[in-house]
C-alpha cells in the first residue's frame, strides 16, 4: 500500500538511496537515519502471529505489545469497511479472533523464554497517554519528550488518507465514537465469551471488569 514512497524512500520509481538495501534492516536503517533516529522498529497487527519467529531473527529485540478490547477492534473493523474495501472482506471476524489467540500464547511463550516484553493496553493508551509514553521510553532506554503527547507536531506523512484515519488528523488524543448499534448483537455476544476467555488466558490484556484488590497471577500462571 504505498508503504515506500509514503515513508519518503522513493519518489516516483526512484529508487536513489536504496541500491544497496538486501534486508528489512538495511530499509529501517536507511530510513532512521532520515529521521536522525537512535532506534528504528517495525509496528503491524499481522505481527501478532509471528512473535516467535521475529523474536528468533532479532534475538535481545525488545517488543511492545498493545492489546485493545476486541469489541473495540472489531467496531472499528465494520466502521473501516463502509469507506475502506479491505476491511470490507470475508471473515475478518474469523482472523481477529484467530490472530488474538496466536498473540496470547506466542506472547506468553516469549514470556516463558526470557523475552524483552512490554505491555500496553489501548484503554491506557488513551486515558493515560503520558504514563504509557513515559513507561515506554523507559523500557526503550530512551528519554521522554513532552512531544509525544501532542499529535499536532506528530509527523503523519507515513499515514495513508482514508476515512478512518481522519480522527487522528484531528491532533486530539481521544476515542472515536462508534455506535454500538455497528455490530449485530449475536456478534457482541460471541466476542464477549472470547474475551471472557483472553482474561483467562493473559488477565494483563484483558483484565475483568469485576477484579478484586488481590493481585492477578502472570499469564505464564495462568496457562
Amino acid at each position: 500500500n504505498q508503504a515506500l514512497s509514503r515513508h519518503r524512500l522513493i519518489f516516483g520509481k526512484n529508487l536513489r538511496g536504496l541500491e544497496n538495501v538486501r534486508t528489512p534492516k538495511d530499509l529501517y536503517e536507511v530510513f532512521g537515519q532520515g529521521k536522525g533516529a537512535t532506534l528504528w522498529g517495525e509496528k503491524s497487527p499481522f505481527y501478532c502471529s509471528r512473535l516467535e519467529r521475529l523474536a528468533k531473527r532479532h534475538p535481545g529485540s525488545p517488543f511492545i505489545l498493545i492489546w485493545r478490547d476486541p469489541l473495540e477492534v472489531y467496531r472499528s473493523v465494520v466502521h473501516a469497511g463502509r469507506t475502506t474495501r479491505f476491511f470490507r472482506r470475508p471473515g475478518m471476524l474469523s482472523r481477529l479472533i484467530s490472530y488474538q489467540e496466536k498473540m496470547i500464547a506466542q506472547a506468553a511463550a516469549l514470556e516463558k523464554a526470557g523475552a524483552h516484553l512490554h505491555h500496553v493496553t489501548y484503554s491506557d493508551l488513551i486515558d493515560n497517554t503520558s504514563g504509557v509514553c513515559q513507561g515506554i521510553c523507559k523500557f526503550l532506554g530512551v528519554p521522554f519528550d513532552e512531544k509525544m503527547l501532542d499529535l499536532n507536531s506528530a509527523d503523519l506523512s507515513a499515514v495513508y488518507h482514508a476515512a478512518q484515519h481522519n480522527h487522528l488528523r484531528r491532533g486530539v488524543i481521544q476515542r472515536q465514537k462508534i455506535p454500538d448499534e455497528t455490530i449485530p448483537q449475536k456478534i457482541v455476544r460471541k466476542l464477549g465469551r472470547f474475551r471472557n476467555r483472553w482474561s483467562r488466558l493473559n488477565p494483563v490484556a484483558f483484565p475483568k471488569s469485576d477484579a478484586t484488590e488481590s493481585p492477578e497471577p502472570s499469564f505464564l500462571e495462568r496457562l
